[in-house]
């Protein structure tokens, strides 16, 4: 994966993770202290702390799950199997990102309240998050597809683009073939005109026809460098 596309999953995985902290710490004030579970960490510290780690390990599985979209796609004959697939990875994991990260919730928030073990946070996370993780999940493997769609169409108008291009450069070549030929086409006949308006001065005057060849040959050249030039 390009730097800048795992910056981008961080930095997106990252606000998400901040708007919930921020939500979490609003919440917590406007219950005021009397709604504050004893035992448990309360504050701005403890809301980025039990609720960024949520949202990092998202930017982790991240890469994995576009793998597996890539390599499992939906938009293929074979969709019914990789969304066979699809849910069988999602579920499980899913099912590590709640136990990690709520392991981290239990010993860096809830630790010494009334959840009495990592294993019962846990569980508690897991009753209430699964299937929104497992919709998580889908967001991002949608989120591969429609990426992939968007590189395959800049893809096409770059080709037609391309394609464009070459067949002006095609057509102006034809026309200078074209030129060419109609040149090779008018150079013969006015040499015959001349050789004939010649061979009629002939018989009048040697000085006279002279004078009419000098033209025609000055002509003849100019048009063969003219010819010489455009062909390169």
């Amino acid at each position: 994966m390009r730097p800048r596309t795992a910056a981008l999953i961080l930095a997106f995985w990252t606000v998400l993770g901040l708007l919930e902290s921020s939500k979490a710490y609003l919440a917590e004030q406007l219950r005021g202290e009397e709604a504050l579970v004893p035992g448990v960490a309360h504050g701005w510290d403890a809301a980025l702390i039990g609720n960024m780690p949520w949202w990092l390990l998202w930017a982790l599985l991240t890469p994995l799950i576009f793998r597996l979209a890539a390599h499992f796609r939906l938009d293929g004959p074979r969709w019914p199997q990789s969304a066979a697939v699809h849910l069988g990875a999602g579920t499980a994991l899913s099912a590590l990102h709640v136990g990690v990260a709520g392991t981290l919730y239990y010993y860096t928030n809830t630790r010494g309240g009334p959840i009495g073990s990592a294993a019962a946070q846990v569980e508690s996370i897991l009753d209430s998050y699964l299937v929104v993780d497992l919709m998580t999940y889908c967001a991002v493997v949608g989120t591969w597809h429609a990426l992939e769609f968007a590189r395959r169409v800049r893809e096409r108008e770059t080709t037609a683009l391309q394609l464009e291009a070459r067949a002006a450069s095609l057509e102006a070549q034809m026309a200078e073939a074209r030129l060419g030929m109609l040149r090779m086409q008018l150079d013969p006949h006015f040499l015959f005109n001349s050789l004939n308006g010649v061979s009629g001065l002939v018989r009048r005057g040697m000085r006279r026809a002279r004078s009419k060849c000098s033209p025609a040959s000055a002509s003849c050249s100019a048009s063969r460098s003219s010819s010489a030039t455009h062909t390169r």
